[in-house]
């Protein structure tokens, strides 16, 4: 987690770089430990373990502006960084959009980082055999090899990981703000041979910021359900249908809109939004809403780098 001197670290870049010629600043302070196990053929595979850290400095300089990071976190290095820093922004081009967020439009309650209820206390709890008992529930092999019936189950690869992560994003203008979010993850694939020699995988995963809400018993049978259901495909005719979309892939529906509406993909006429304010453009059947403050969902942020 991030501690009470980083903290301090990332406020005491914030009045460096103010007075070494940034006529504004934010600051990002990240940090993310992730754990996980892998099951290969009900036998662990790999266990893996990283922690990240790492500090974004966003300056405004002369009418100008650059993004700048380094994971090094020792106030000599960081304050020499800055000075660098602000010198390579004055060669860059006027770039005189770019500012800070209006005050009255920023987060005044992401204090704490757990406001939204994003963070499990069963994390601490959860020690190395917790979590390889974790990933050795997820793999089926055995019983499968057992009752192999219209198929052969070639291959079956499991993983469980968690994670945690920190960010603390300060800005010249007073603002303060913190996220602190537990993920934990299971995942599984399956590939199976069928009686006419060909091959088909499935696979599934879940994920979810708390432990209890994981259907760990579940997920390979849903990866093993996925490759069965692929054996004797059968040709449809062409025609109109009504088209009902796997949650799975659902986001490639949203994410064309998600681009469009990029202000630079505008900018740039890189969109098909772009020159339609005012227009309508869609159906009145489409229902699009932005919950990004909706407790204990994932995703839910209370501020982003706006």
């Amino acid at each position: 987690m991030i501690t009470p001197h980083e903290i301090s670290l990332a406020q005491h870049c914030i009045r460096h770089a103010v007075s070494s010629g940034a006529s504004a600043a934010r600051v990002s302070l990240n940090k993310t430990v992730t754990d996980s196990y892998t099951i290969l053929n009900g036998e662990l595979d790999k266990v893996s373990h990283s922690a990240d850290r790492s500090i974004y400095i966003y300056l405004f300089v002369d009418g100008r502006y650059g993004t700048f990071s380094t994971n090094r976190l020792e106030q000599s290095e960081l304050e020499e960084f800055v000075v660098k820093a602000i010198e390579m922004v004055r060669m860059l081009g006027e770039d005189y959009c770019r500012r800070l967020p209006d005050p009255e439009r920023t987060a005044k309650d992401a204090i704490t980082g757990r406001e939204l209820g994003l963070f499990d206390d069963r994390y601490y709890s959860l020690d190395s055999e917790e979590r390889l008992s974790c990933a050795m529930k997820l793999s089926k092999y055995t019983s499968i090899i057992q009752r192999e019936e219209g198929f052969r189950l070639i291959s079956e690869e499991c993983e469980y990981s968690e994670s945690v992560d920190d960010n603390f994003v300060i800005d010249s203008q007073g603002f303060e703000g913190r996220h602190t979010e537990t993920m934990f993850y299971c995942f599984a694939e399956m590939t199976i041979k069928a009686p006419d020699g060909n091959k088909y995988s499935g696979f599934w995963w879940e994920n979810s910021p708390f432990y209890d809400k994981l259907g760990i018993d579940t997920i390979s049978s849903k990866a093993l359900e996925r490759a069965v259901s692929q054996i004797g495909p059968k040709k449809r005719k062409g025609g109109h249908y009504r088209m009902v979309v796997d949650s799975t892939v659902s986001t490639r529906l949203v994410s064309p809109i998600f681009s469009a509406l990029n202000a630079s993909a505008i900018q740039q006429k890189m969109s098909f939004l772009e020159g339609k304010v005012g227009e309508k453009v869609f159906s009145d059947g489409m229902t699009l809403m932005d919950l990004a403050r909706t407790p204990g969902m994932s995703g839910s942020r209370l501020y982003d780098t706006e």
